[in-house]
Formats: C-alpha cells, structure tokens, sequence
C-alpha cells in the first residue's frame, strides 16, 4: 500500500489511501491533544442494526488516528502475515509500517508514508535496501516486487478499519453476545454482506468485485468506543481473500513513521 513507488494493482490502487496521517487532534488554540487510548465500557443499549451499529463505529473512529495490527489471511492456498502499525483518518490508512510474511516473500518489512510505499526487498541493490514501488501500470516490477504487491493484497481487507464499516453497513447484522479479551469489553456481532449491495463510492467495492467476490461474511467484535478490535472475514465466490483474521489493538498510541533516506531507496522495482 505505499508509493517513487512498486506498481500496485488496480484493485489496491481503488482502496483510496488518505493523506497526512494523523495521530493527534488539536484544540481551539491550536495546542495539539492526545486522541484517546482508554477503552470506554460497553453502552447500556448495543447497536442491534446495521445502521446502528455502523454509526457506532463511524463515530468511534472520527477520534483514531493509529493501531497495532496483526492480520492473518489464505490467499491461493497460501498464509500471509502482516504486523506493525498503521495511522488513520476516519479508519482509512494514511500510513504503514509493517513486517510481511509469506512463502513467496518470506518476511519483508513495508513502509508507507506520504502515498509511497517502500519495500525492504530480500535482493535489493547494494547499499540501497529500500525499492520505492510505482503505481503506473507501465513500470513492470521485479518478480519479488510482484510478491510484496499480492501479499498486500491479500491482507488489505482487513487492514484499514473502514473496509469493515462499509461491510457493517451494507450488511445484515445480528448481535452474538458480550464478552472481554485482553481485559477490553466487546460486542460481538454476525455480518453478512452482500457484496453488490456496498455504498457504490466504498473502495473495498471496488477491489471485491474487480475479484468476483459475490459475498463477505464477518465476525466482529467492536470494543465499548466503536472499535473493531478482532475481526473474522470468509468470502464466496471469485479470487479474493477467502479467510482471514485481524487484530487491532494499541488505538491511538504513538506512531512515527519516516521514509527511508533517498540515498537507501531504488526505484528499480
């Protein structure tokens, strides 16, 4: 997901990366303040509907700005791995720094930041271990940038916390339960969705039906601030992602992200 840049296919391209990360929000005297960390308690009446229930979670991350993330996920037949952190606008990625793992790139560290996306490629050149990855479909990128570039694929879904709002809405959606996991209060809810029925301007609908993905069935609990904090995802029907699991933890800790040093990046691909 980063950008003088590894070409990314069509379909994460259409997953709209906001710019300027923000971790922070500022008062009237222009004195930053720190977004909140503490978990709230779950509200005394949960959201029982889709439109319910995503407006609970729209609310909750108009005031997050980064996560921890952990995600695992099967793409032909393969697990991928990504871990890091991520920073947020509205749960949309602005930026990454995370550690990919696969059998096609063993484990390669990614960065995005300010729209480009660097990739610590296993045989990159000399002295430049960093290769800033295009995005324009005429850069033909290197059998291991080709690798990076499904591993993100495969884990994009889940990664960026407004992909699973715009499923929540679009979807129909029945309240499991409640619980607590790692000393955080959750909600827990069903989501089936189906894919033809999301918000026309979602970029997940989009790269779900670039993928002939006809439906998305969630697992989702949300903590007592309208966060997703562990998500369950199964698709039918096309090439997507057809498993996956996310974690998101540590909501607004801090987060710094630099781009490497120009003289550490190639452009080769």
């Amino acid at each position: 997901m980063i950008r003088p840049r590894i070409a990314l296919p069509a379909a994460i391209v259409a997953m709209a990366l906001v710019v300027g990360a923000c971790s922070s929000s500022s008062s009237g005297n222009g004195s930053p303040q720190p977004l909140p960390t503490a978990v709230s308690s779950l509200p005394s009446k949960l959201p029982k509907t889709s439109a319910t229930l995503s407006e609970f979670m729209r609310h909750g991350l108009t005031t997050t700005g980064s996560a921890r993330i952990t995600v695992t996920a099967r793409a032909q037949g393969k697990k991928v791995q990504s871990s890091g952190h991520e920073t947020l606008v509205n749960g949309a990625i602005t930026g990454l720094d995370v550690t990919l793992t696969s059998p096609a790139v063993h484990k390669v560290r990614v960065l995005l930041v300010n729209s480009v996306t660097y990739a610590a490629l296993p045989h990159g050149n000399k002295g430049k271990p960093w290769s800033a990855m295009p995005r324009t479909s005429g850069h033909k990128p290197s059998r291991e940038a080709k690798a990076v570039q499904s591993a993100l694929a495969a884990t994009d879904p889940l990664v960026a916390p407004a992909n699973i709002v715009a499923l929540v809405t679009a979807g129909d959606v029945r309240i499991k339960g409640t619980g607590v996991t790692a000393h955080v209060p959750y909600a827990r809810y069903a989501v089936t969705t189906q894919v033809s029925k999301l918000e026309k301007t979602a970029p997940i609908r989009v790269t779900l039906l670039a993928a002939h993905v006809r439906t998305v069935r969630l697992d989702v609990r949300v903590d007592g601030s309208g966060r997703p904090i562990v998500v369950r995802w199964q698709s039918q029907g096309g090439t997507g992602v057809p498993a996956g699991r996310a974690e998101l933890q540590d909501y607004n800790r801090p987060v710094h992200l630099q781009a490497p040093k120009a003289s550490q990046v190639s452009t080769s691909g």
